[in-house]
């Protein structure tokens, strides 16, 4: 059998089994090309300007 372990589950039903090497990971950052240097999610477009790869895809307000 794998190393999981069974977590109790709210309410009535099995309870669900999760692997125990399992862990949850905070998201890296890297900074926007822009002048700001905002720190933006990698592979998404900066929240701030609308650049990508140094590039608009954004159309900002």
């Amino acid at each position: 059998m794998p190393d999981v372990r069974l977590t109790a589950r709210p309410g009535p039903g099995p309870p669900f089994v999760v692997p125990a090497g399992w862990k949850a990971q905070v998201a890296q950052l890297t900074p926007c090309p822009c002048p700001r240097k905002e720190m933006v999610v990698p592979h998404r477009a900066c929240t701030h300007c609308g650049l990508y790869k140094g590039r608009q895809v954004v159309d900002q307000p």
